[in-house]
């Protein structure tokens, strides 16, 4: 399916619900939204891009799917079947 993408300000939404709960003082909760202030301004050609990417070079599929089957599944170098496969089980063996 094709994934929307999230716009900016509904990205630093989720951030913040995310990360306010961490932020233990009220030092680390004003820089987290001072960052958050300035955020849009810097991302703003990031989205510009990832937006034209959705629209000409992935038009038939998601966005995300180069970059997910890529860094998600084949650089990925652990034992796929262990930590990908839902259905393998390894069974437990008495000691001898």
């Amino acid at each position: 399916p094709k994934l929307p993408i999230p716009t900016i300000e509904e990205s630093l939404e989720r951030l913040k619900r995310t990360a306010y709960p961490l932020a233990t003082t009220q030092k680390e909760r004003q820089e987290l939204d001072q960052a958050c202030a300035n955020f849009p301004l810097q991302a703003q050609h990031l989205q510009e891009r990832l937006i034209e990417r959705q629209q000409n070079d992935m038009a038939n599929s998601s966005w995300l799917q180069i970059w997910w089957n890529q860094m998600g599944y084949l650089q990925v170098r652990d034992p796929v079947v262990i930590y990908v496969s839902y259905f393998f089980l390894l069974q437990v063996r008495d000691p001898v």
